[in-house]
């Protein structure tokens, strides 16, 4: 039975390719690739690159991730989906390609799978081979599952573990009843499944926390015999309990690690973020509603609701697991404070309750009669092209048309109008937009890429085949090795052409991120001020280093964003701020302006709209401003200056001004750094605008990048007008004219070479 799995497998994967889309076009899912990135890039699961999304979604329950001690933030998400997307982001990363892009195609491979665990466990339940052939296809393209193996959220992941218990815990694939062995037949080898069942209901938790409500279920169905006595074997149960024990330790650890107690996610459930939704309209809108219903988007389920009892008569176990399983998502997310999961297609919470209601179908399949036979094959062939409406388009045109249409949706009897069905608006959107409408990697602005669509359809074709000339029984031929080879050659042309190239203000920004990766050294970080070009970044910046990404508005005002930024400062000795497109020196920019004040500006690297500036990272005292250093044009004073070399190659340099009105924005500072020969060694320039606020003065930091070694380093600061160039006249304490209209404020002693 093997082979046909496998070949059900190959073809649902040669079949979700087409539809593939890109993404991301969820929050959630750039939560997932967030952890994910970090995991391939840093060894790490924070999602500080992800800060600034958090001021951003206005109401808490609304972000995605949430403050841990440490200040970092963290992902509310579990960590399966991130963990499934991350070898795939890795593959792209060796090989220079989107990093997004290629890490979204996680879920097809996973649901892929779930289909062929799907055969595997109808026929250890007695469904006949042909019969789970047909269970395993029919959830993967007559249910939620296909338009959901095409995105990245973390349910895919959730059903997957969900039927690989289920599958671990069956002993008898040649009788209708589970019969669970005697304990003193118990051998360590008996143990496996059930350990393994056990690791899989972990790692449904991993996916989603909330799954740890299929625990007892599965355990009953694992450990309780149907052989007419009703006894648990406790042997069978302990293994299981010691495999999920182990995986909800491991879970417990990262939250500990994260927020620190075991059971803390980061879901603010204090605050709103939990079960207390009105369970009447959940119940209605997850199980009948236009918007959302099951009824409406896997009427297949519902069809295995209705002909349970049949399959009860001789499938007892398999039966009553499917529909617990089945009711309590239901009640659970009809319960929760936002049940329709925001946008999506169809009850998104309650796919990992459909693969064990498929094979229900198919038990109760013998005693229908011809009629309900003919029926059920309508529905399901009716749920197809439900499916399909939903994996090739994006769903959040739609979302926004309900919200313009019905302020509160779906809040009230909106949702019960047809007109809040998906199908009526994705196949409206189709009839007047024609190629337009759909969200398909191949098909981009009208322009078909045939070098996808021929080898995506040979894929379909091979695939097909295959599973035609091998059927469920039949050993593997040389035409699943061609069936294999085909979906992997349309799956490598896919990931090889990428949504598109960047141009404009995204091409700056990744010119600008690229920069510093052969500059960059071990402990430096990087802070990334978040604008609508940041998910060129996502998909393009390779770069090992931590990143801290904020909104320009930020500063230390925001909540968590003074202690995140504090927590950049301390862990490294330089941060690169990656800006795209942003004035430095605008009033909004208080993200910036917070960090020149506490770090030492070194250099700027400008790439058409976007820039790129470093800063030295190092605790200095307090500069002294009781001094008259120098007067610029009669009116600046330099009162105060503090020089330190910080590192081997990198001189702190603190100046203090005072003047009787703030200069102009284009008024800026130099500070150079001479051999004793009088060339130039290195220098940093910024605008009086960048400093600190005007209160009769001004202190501003100053980072200046110097050769490692070498002779004594003399420090000049001058003044001068940005629009035009001209330095300002520069006189000491006596007022005389001071050469070059520049002072010397310090003369740095040689710094020697380690031994």
């Amino acid at each position: 039975m093997v082979p046909g799995a496998w070949r059900v497998a190959v073809l649902l994967f040669a079949i979700y390719l087409p539809t593939y889309g890109g993404g991301p076009h969820s929050v959630d899912e750039i939560a997932y690739v967030g952890v994910a990135r970090s995991i391939v890039l840093r060894g790490s699961f924070d999602t500080n690159e992800l800060y600034w999304m958090m001021p951003v979604a206005g109401d808490p329950r609304d972000a995605q991730s949430a403050i841990g001690p440490s200040g970092d933030t963290w992902a509310k998400k579990g960590p399966a989906a991130s963990i499934a997307m991350a070898p795939l982001i890795a593959l792209a990363r060796a090989s220079g390609r989107d990093l997004v892009f290629v890490g979204l195609t996680a879920m097809m491979f996973v649901t892929a799978a779930t289909g062929a665990l799907l055969v595997l466990y109808s026929r250890s339940i007695g469904i006949s081979p042909r019969e789970a052939l047909a269970v395993g296809l029919a959830y993967g393209l007559a249910t939620l599952a296909m338009p959901y193996a095409r995105l990245g959220f973390s349910e895919p992941i959730a059903a997957f573990a969900i039927i690989l218990a289920a599958l671990c815990t069956t002993r008898t694939p040649t009788t209708s009843h589970f019969v669970a062995p005697r304990w003193r037949t118990l051998r360590p080898a008996a143990c496996g499944a059930p350990l393994a069942a056990g690791v899989a209901l972990g790692l449904a938790i991993w996916s989603r926390p909330s799954e740890a409500l299929v625990a007892a279920p599965i355990a009953i169905y694992a450990g309780l015999r149907w052989d007419g006595r009703r006894r648990l074997d406790v042997g069978r149960l302990a293994s299981l309990a010691i495999g999920g024990g182990l995986m909800a330790l491991t879970f417990g650890a990262y939250n500990l690690a994260r927020f620190g107690h075991p059971l803390a996610t980061g879901y603010a459930l204090a605050n709103g973020e939990s079960f207390n939704g009105n369970i009447a309209d959940g119940l209605i809108g997850l199980v009948a509603s236009p918007y959302r219903g099951l009824l409406f988007y896997t009427p297949l389920a519902v069809v295995a609701i209705v002909v349970a009892p049949l399959a009860w008569r001789t499938h007892r176990a398999a039966t009553a697991l499917g529909l617990t399983v089945a009711i309590l998502h239901i009640l659970t997310f009809a319960a929760w404070w936002k049940w329709w999961a925001g946008a999506g297609w169809g009850p998104r919470f309650l796919l990992p309750a459909i693969p064990l209601l498929m094979p229900i179908v198919a038990l109760a399949w013998p005693r229908l009669a011809r009629r309900a036979r003919v029926a059920v094959v309508a529905v399901a062939c009716l749920a197809v092209p439900i499916q399909l409406l939903g994996s090739t388009q994006d769903f959040n045109p739609f979302e926004r048309l309900l919200a313009e249409r019905w302020p509160g949706f779906p809040e009230g009897s909106a949702m019960l109008s047809p007109r809040a069905w998906g199908v009526w608006g994705h196949a409206g959107r189709i009839v007047s937009l024609g190629v337009g409408a759909f969200d398909v990697a191949w098909l981009r602005g009208g322009v078909v890429t045939w070098r996808l669509v021929v080898p995506m359809t040979v894929a379909i074709v091979v695939g097909a085949f295959a599973l035609w000339r091998g059927g469920a029984r039949g050993r593997l031929r040389a035409t699943d090795a061609f069936a294999v080879a085909a979906s992997i050659v349309a799956f490598a042309g896919l990931v090889s052409v990428g949504p598109r190239s960047w141009t404009g203000s995204e091409a700056d920004l990744v010119a600008a991120a690229t920069s510093r990766i052969p500059r960059s050294r071990p402990g430096d970080g990087t802070i990334v001020i978040a604008t609508p070009d940041i998910p060129a970044l996502w998909r393009s910046d390779s770069s090992p280093l931590p990143v801290y990404g904020f909104n320009p508005t930020d500063g230390a005002a925001a909540e968590g964003a003074a202690g995140l930024l504090s927590a950049a400062l301390a862990r490294h000795d330089r941060l690169w701020v990656l800006v795209p497109g942003i004035d430095p020196d605008a009033p909004t920019n208080a993200t910036e302006r917070e960090i020149a004040a506490r770090a030492y500006f070194v250099s700027r690297g400008t790439f058409g709209t976007a820039r790129i500036d470093l800063y030295a990272v190092a605790v200095i005292p307090a500069v002294s401003a009781d001094d008259r250093i120098a007067t610029f044009d009669g009116t600046i004073v330099l009162t105060g200056a503090l020089v330190r070399a910080i590192s081997d190659d990198t001189l702190a340099v603190d100046l203090r001004f005072s003047a009787p009105s703030p200069p102009t924005r284009s008024t800026k500072v130099f500070v150079h750094a001479y051999d004793r020969s009088g060339h130039l060694l290195g220098q940093s320039d910024r605008s009086f605008a960048s400093h600190d606020p005007w209160t009769g003065g001004f202190s501003g930091r100053y980072g200046i990048l110097t050769p490692p070694y070498g002779d004594e380093i003399i420090v000049d600061v001058g003044v001068y007008d940005g629009a035009t160039g001209r330095r300002l006249t520069a006189r000491d304490p006596a007022g005389n004219a001071l050469p070059a209209d520049r002072v010397t404020i310090d003369v740095v002693a040689p710094r020697k070479p380690p031994l």
